[in-house]
């Protein structure tokens, strides 16, 4: 497993140049730089992005993009939502700005992704045309509720059930111990949710690919291939670990049903 211990904001000091994918979640404040000599970008999951509870800096949005230049050498930080939409997640930043003469692009990976209410409401009208991506990402919403909520069975999506009989051993992977808790059984989808506790003496930021495989070794999914993996990984509540610390792990599998 490669998990990256340096910090986003030393990785874009390092390649300044260099496009940086930003994970994002609604309980962690991601903290990067930003240059006073020239226009920065942060490219966001939103179809038109909001910016609130700004200082003295001024944003123009086009979309889903947000262009800045830093004022000064102050931090400063913003939360970053989807206009119009109430319910939307916000992320919040922090900015260090330095004289770097080249400005950064910054694209935000959510833990959990968003849909824009566009694609609710055609997911509403036409349910068999949407594709997989917002139906697994409805999914992995109503789990994160349900285990926010002391497990409440309510916010489980519709049609999904708790597999009482669910037990499976504990696997590591890397420096990070694995021990499945729940099977959450659906029509078309599983999903799995596991307790990621990090074993290694340093910070780790968990990263989806890393965890999305469900391979024999990992004794989860009975009859599984040796390259079978989950088609969403998502983090609750925290994707960054300090040494040992927990978070839960969703994982969404489509099974081979007979």
């Amino acid at each position: 497993m490669s998990v990256d211990d340096v910090s986003p904001h030393q990785a874009q000091m390092a390649a300044p140049q260099k496009m940086l994918e930003l994970f994002v979640e609604e309980s962690t404040t991601a903290i990067v730089g930003a240059s006073t000599l020239d226009l920065n970008v942060v490219i966001t999951p939103f179809k038109r992005a909001k910016v609130t509870h700004n200082t003295n800096e001024s944003f123009t949005i086009d979309n889903n993009k947000i262009f800045f230049q830093s004022m000064s050498q102050e931090p400063f930080s913003v939360f970053v939502t989807e206009d119009d939409d109430p319910n939307a997640p916000q992320y919040k930043m922090m900015f260090v700005p330095s004289n770097v003469p080249i400005g950064f692009q910054i694209k935000l990976k959510p833990d959990i992704p968003y849909v824009p209410k566009s694609a609710k409401r055609e997911q509403t009208a036409n349910p068999k045309s949407d594709g997989y991506s917002t139906d697994l990402s409805n999914i992995a919403t109503g789990v994160a509720k349900f285990l926010a909520d002391r497990r409440n069975l309510k916010h489980l999506p519709e049609g999904f059930r708790v597999d009482d009989d669910f037990a499976k051993p504990p696997y590591y992977i890397g420096n990070v111990l694995m021990n499945p808790e729940l099977r959450i059984i659906g029509t078309n989808y599983d999903v799995y949710v596991m307790n990621a506790n990090n074993r290694a003496n340093i910070d780790l930021q968990l990263s989806a690919p890393d965890f999305a495989t469900l391979s024999p070794t990992t004794g989860v999914v009975e009859d599984a291939f040796e390259d079978e993996r989950a088609r969403l990984v998502g983090f609750y509540p925290r994707k960054v670990l300090a040494p040992g610390q927990s978070t839960s792990l969703i994982l969404i599998h489509e099974p081979r049903r007979l």
